[in-house]
């Protein structure tokens, strides 16, 4: 038997990483298919790297329940109606079983496989075509390998990066190898690694298929923004978001109705990499936008009093449009997903970068405290109206200010405990629900099934909650 093809029948037989009978299978625009037999020439590692974009897409990654776990850790989220796996993640109190939660950790690595199958079919691809082939495969697998990291990993801290685990690193597309945990240093390097070949490799734009939307250069760029944010490397995540603000001919939304046209049945003009939906039987964001739809019926994630006071609390406040507490009494609900049978899914996007610039801005001081007020002033203005709020010039000021204005503009993205957890790592005092951000319920627990994969060798997360 081919070896490659051994390969990719016996990821098919994995357990831990389930879900593959249609491991090689993918229909851009309808009617292709291909099968491991079928990886012969160029077009078929083609379709095996649009296969890999799919992945991403899936309900149990990208697709909404990246985000919707990590708003259920968060503090946006009212609980009291909560159940099960999501009670559990929203407690802290997750558990080796739970299928919710064990799919968003899975569906990751299957992206990931896929991108390496694609890097080891390279001799197949022309050299007019391998360097970006590549790049694509490797922006994917950075991606998703960070994405599940943030999730089931310890937030980097650079004093303790070099002990503390992470995530299993996957090189290779044979399931057979058991898994280990790397350390935060180890995942970062590798995602990191992974995005500046991407960076440097990927053109300004990228179109194979009319319907689809690809990873480019800026795509890569706006990630390589979002890490080093997360990593707390202010300087590097402050260069390359201005990168991206300065020269990727991407603007901010400066419509009347910006709150609610980031997630609509067209393209945002701020998006850098995101989800494509073509309509309400394909919906990419299916996942994502059915918890919080509000408009026929009492939608599963209900807005916490928390949030729903930030957000309210200024009259001018446009956003405040986003959150209705009228049509179900007792019930707060978000409307930024209202009357919208299919929606794009900005990954990531321009209003996150202006506030990533801020912050980081902000915190590197100096000279550069002007910038951060000015990005702030940008979305301050935005929101509120011109003029009607000014950005602080004390620094701590200036950063409690975009912090907050942050986790206004981006709810039901899943942001928020990720900024909780970046920043405690930067030492700074961080809770969320009264829940200290390193407390080991701010990790969701591994599958079993990835434990009992290498009973020897794979550390568990620590048990315990956040009691």
């Amino acid at each position: 038997m081919n070896f490659k093809r051994y390969i990719v029948a016996m990821a098919c037989a994995a357990v831990v990483l389930s879900g593959c009978d249609d491991y090689l299978e993918y229909t851009p625009n309808g009617n292709e298919v291909i099968t491991e037999d079928a990886i012969v020439d160029e077009a078929s590692v083609e379709m095996l790297l649009n296969g890999a974009y799919k992945e991403l897409a899936s309900g149990n990654f990208y697709g909404g329940r990246v985000q919707n776990i990590a708003e259920l850790m968060g503090e946006n989220i009212d609980g009291s109606s909560l159940t099960e796996g999501e009670l559990g993640i929203y407690t802290f109190q997750s558990n080796i079983f739970d299928d919710y939660k064990n799919q968003v950790y899975a569906q990751p690595y299957t992206a990931i496989r896929r991108a390496n199958l694609v890097l080891e079919y390279m001799s197949l691809v022309s050299e007019g075509k391998k360097t970006q082939f590549e790049a694509e495969a490797r922006f994917i697998r950075a991606i998703s390998l960070f994405e599940v990291s943030r999730l089931f990993g310890k937030p980097y801290v650079q004093s303790t990066a070099d002990s503390d685990l992470s995530v299993p690193i996957r090189l290779d597309s044979d399931p057979k190898l058991a898994p280990v945990r790397a350390t935060a240093t180890e995942v970062y390097a590798q995602v990191i690694g992974d995005l500046e070949f991407a960076e440097s490799n990927l053109p300004e734009v990228v179109s194979r298929f009319e319907t689809d939307r690809y990873a480019n250069k800026w795509s890569a760029k706006a990630y390589l923004a979002r890490v080093y944010f997360q990593m707390n490397m202010f300087q590097e995540a402050f260069d390359y978001a201005n990168d991206v603000i300065s020269n990727s001919g991407k603007s901010l939304d400066m419509s009347d109705t910006y709150y609610m046209d980031r997630f609509t049945a067209e393209a945002s003009v701020e998006e850098l990499f995101g989800l494509v939906s073509m309509s309400a039987q394909n919906n990419n964001g299916g996942e994502l936008s059915g918890k919080y739809r509000s408009d026929k019926n009492l939608p599963g994630f209900r807005i916490s009093t928390n949030l729903y006071d930030l957000a309210t609390a200024a009259e001018t406040d446009k956003r405040a449009a986003l959150y209705d507490d009228v049509t179900y009494p007792g019930f707060i609900v978000l409307t930024k997903f209202n009357e919208k049978d299919y929606v794009q899914v900005p990954l990531v996007h321009m209003t996150e970068m202006y506030l990533t610039r801020a912050e980081a801005a902000a915190e590197l001081g100096g000279d550069k405290l002007v910038n951060a007020q000015q990005d702030l002033q940008v979305i301050l203005d935005r929101a509120y109206g011109a003029a009607v709020k000014t950005a602080p010039t004390d620094q701590d000021e200036l950063i409690s200010q975009v912090r907050q204005e942050r986790r206004l503009e981006l709810v039901a993205e899943g942001d928020r405990i990720h900024q909780v957890k970046r920043i405690g790592a930067k030492g700074e005092t961080s809770y969320v629900k009264g829940a200290p951000w390193n407390c080991p319920g701010m990790l969701l627990q591994f599958p079993k099934s990835e434990i009992d994969s290498n009973r020897e060798g794979f550390v568990p997360n620590e048990e315990g909650g956040c009691n």
